[in-house]
């Protein structure tokens, strides 16, 4: 999303939007994988080398840890959310790890240059 001026927002690049329930607002995060509906997009295409490559998204507990702290250091909205490291026991002590139980839509791209920039 970008400020166009006045308020007025627009967007730029690829966008995708899901309906969400907000009728209860997130206090404590991460949400656990039962309390959110996820869809899973799997990039299925040739890489340069004329290889066939399926990137499958993983869930990073560092990566997501720090991203809730920078937001709670640097968001006015997160300031009082309460970070509960605790929730990722689902993780069972991996690093990363895929969830399961999501919808899952695959995509071809035939023309993928490099994997690592996506």
């Amino acid at each position: 999303m970008i400020h166009i001026k006045n308020g007025i927002l627009g967007s730029r690049g690829h966008i995708v939007s899901f309906f969400q329930d907000i009728t209860s607002i997130a206090t404590v995060l991460p949400r656990l994988p039962n309390e959110v509906t996820i869809v899973k997009v799997i990039i299925e295409g040739i890489n340069k080398e004329g290889l066939s490559c399926r990137n499958n998204f993983q869930v990073n507990r560092i990566k997501v840890l720090n991203a809730l702290r920078w937001l709670q250091k640097n968001n006015v909205l997160y300031k009082d959310i309460v970070i509960d490291e605790t929730r990722f026991s689902w993780m069972k002590n991996q690093t990363t790890c895929q969830l399961k139980n999501m919808n899952i839509v695959t995509s071809k791209d035939d023309n993928i240059s490099n994997w690592n920039d996506r």
